[in-house]
């Protein structure tokens, strides 16, 4: 907690193994340039960093920063915290690389700027984000950013991103959208989500995102799962979506829409 509180830019936190329950929010300064939070040995499983639990409101969001460029986060577990464990605002080129992130109250990775602002360039890969058995409510995604540009999600694996069974559908897994463009997400997989990808999220006057390509995905979701669609465009013009293949549950008849 001291080490992060303390970054500086061009710095690297290596992380050695083990699981550490945080008291506070990790957070990252303001205007921190190319800072790296690691895990030391190179495999997520270990290094865990958890919070108190989903319903336990006292440390909020795990790793957090509200205004750095070059962050990179790699090669450790976080999860079980109220909110987010990966609480990332008003960042520019951030990356997330061979993360686990499991286990919050609302978004697994959150990514808003301030009023106006545009976050650009990040990149989301070789990752995991999952429940290990249902959010709490249905207001989660796995990677919610608005007004990203040139964001990339690849290779990751989405696992459970769904809300209790008396609860509403949650939300895509990746939602892209409030202003965000020319997004590419590509290579992957998502098992038992309610929702898969979605650039935009409802119809609307205006643009909700605009470009970006969706492909070579596979959503997957049993039979006993409620859900909605596998790849949803709404309000995001010019956006192609290539060569996925998603099987949903026989209850649902449409599995790519646009909106």
């Amino acid at each position: 907690q001291a080490a992060v509180a303390a970054l500086a830019s061009n710095q690297k936190i290596l992380i050695a193994a083990g699981t550490y329950n945080t008291t506070q929010i990790l957070a990252v300064p303001a205007g921190t340039t190319n800072a790296v939070i690691r895990g030391a040995t190179g495999n997520r499983a270990d290094v865990v960093i958890q919070g108190p639990g989903m319903g336990d409101s006292s440390v909020p969001h795990g790793i957090y920063t509200s205004g750095a460029t070059g962050l990179v986060i790699a090669d450790l577990s976080v999860g079980n915290f109220y909110y987010h464990p990966l609480a990332l605002y008003d960042v520019q080129q951030v990356r997330v690389y061979n993360v686990r992130v499991f286990d919050a109250g609302q978004q697994l990775l959150k990514s808003n700027p301030t009023a106006g602002a545009t976050q650009f360039d990040g990149k989301v890969e070789y990752s995991v984000f999952e429940y290990t058995t249902t959010a709490p409510s249905d207001y989660t995604n796995g990677v919610d950013v608005h007004r990203g540009a040139n964001w990339q999600i690849r290779h990751c694996l989405f696992r459970n991103i769904r809300a209790p069974a008396a609860s509403p559908i949650a939300g895509p897994a990746i939602l892209m959208w409030n202003g965000a463009s020319d997004t590419l997400v590509e290579g992957n997989t998502f098992l038992n989500c309610a929702r898969g990808i979605s650039f935009g999220l409802t119809s609307k006057v205006g643009i909700d995102h605009s470009g970006g390509i969706i492909r070579n995905n596979v959503f997957h979701r049993s039979s006993s799962e409620p859900g909605d669609v596998g790849i949803m465009v709404a309000a995001s013009p010019g956006t192609q979506v290539l060569n996925n293949t998603v099987f949903v549950s026989p209850d649902h008849d449409l599995v790519i829409v646009w909106r």
